[in-house]
């Protein structure tokens, strides 16, 4: 049987299976001798590209350590006589179980498509996403970006298709177009967006249920003041209960 042929070369006896080999010859070792009717590997270490074969034992009909990579080389005719295979596939023991080093990639490419078609459907069913960036916490919905609740260092905003539909704050609330503030004397203002017309409490008045004609400041500037008659109820925490007439 040909060792070596150069590559463009020609030879003879040059075989892809071999019907006998003896294996005390080839290792030197008369008494060297293994299961007959078993396959017959070479272990080693894989680096890389670079396959090393065991210091001692390399040649064995046993392939079952975990960490050890097993070059099927052919089966055992005999104790120490070899019938060599075409092909010399790798094997690696996963779980208990020897495997083609082939398989044992096929299967991962597959657990990590599961794991990514999985993450995928999760994304779309999910509908809370939490994400922080420099404008502050956003809690969102991952099925329409433009809607989510927004908690920074001053406010907790409600932000519908991209439109801040209210807002929370140490000093006011706003749904929409309109203000629930604090005033400056522990008054309450209700406003149309900051600087705009509204209606302001007095501290005093907070609280108490009002009759007509009580004085209260309507202003849609500095200074400007008026009389409204009505029959609302205000509380502290600035909830209109009754909506009653405004009489100028």
């Amino acid at each position: 049987m040909a060792l070596s042929l150069a590559a463009a070369g020609t030879g003879s006896n040059n075989y892809l299976s071999y019907p006998s080999v003896n294996l005390r010859t080839t290792l030197n070792n008369s008494s060297w001798t293994a299961t007959k009717g078993e396959t017959c590997y070479i272990a080693g270490t894989l680096t890389g590209t670079t396959f090393t074969p065991l210091a001692s034992g390399f040649l064995t009909t046993s392939a079952t350590a975990a960490g050890v990579v097993y070059i099927s080389l052919g089966l055992m005719i005999s104790t120490y006589q070899i019938y060599l295979y075409p092909e010399h596939p790798m094997y690696m023991v996963q779980n208990g179980v020897l495997k083609a080093v082939s398989q044992i990639a096929h299967e991962a490419t597959v657990k990590a498509d599961d794991a990514k078609t999985m993450a995928d459907e999760t994304k779309q069913t999910l509908l809370r996403v939490v994400r922080i960036d420099s404008d502050g916490l956003h809690v969102g919905d991952n099925q329409n970006t433009n809607n989510e609740v927004l908690i920074d260092s001053e406010a907790v905003n409600v932000i519908t298709g991209g439109t801040m539909e209210s807002k929370f704050t140490g000093s006011y609330i706003q749904f929409g177009n309109y203000q629930l503030r604090r005033t400056a004397d522990n008054g309450l203002a209700f406003k149309v967006k900051e600087g705009e017309c509204g209606i302001r409490i007095p501290a005093e008045h907070v609280g108490r249920r009002f009759l007509r004609l009580c004085k209260v400041q309507h202003f849609t500037g500095p200074g400007h003041d008026c009389f409204r008659g009505h029959n609302d109820h205000y509380h502290g925490s600035g909830i209109f209960q009754e909506q009653g007439e405004q009489v100028h």
